[in-house]
């Protein structure tokens, strides 16, 4: 659940145009005896000409963002249970 909330955070900063880039969870590989899932967070596509900065400034806009808008969404989710 919380990745779904996660990129569901992702996209609404792309839809309201606060990232220079697309960005997309994905589901990363964990040792046989790990059992919790991992992920990481990387952009869906990056254009050629664009600069470090862009994507810097990117993971400073989700890291601002990120705790708020899920804590948000999980709370709709839990009262609609």
């Amino acid at each position: 659940m919380y990745l779904r909330l996660l990129s569901d955070v992702l996209k609404d900063l792309e839809v309201e145009k606060k990232l220079n880039a697309p960005w997309q969870v994905c589901v990363t590989f964990s040792d046989d005896d790990n059992p919790d899932t991992t992920f990481s967070l990387k952009p869906a596509r990056i254009e050629s000409n664009m600069a470090l900065h862009a994507l810097q400034t990117d993971v400073r806009v989700i890291t601002d963002n990120v705790y708020a808008r899920v804590t948000a969404k999980a709370g709709v989710i839990l009262e609609s249970i």
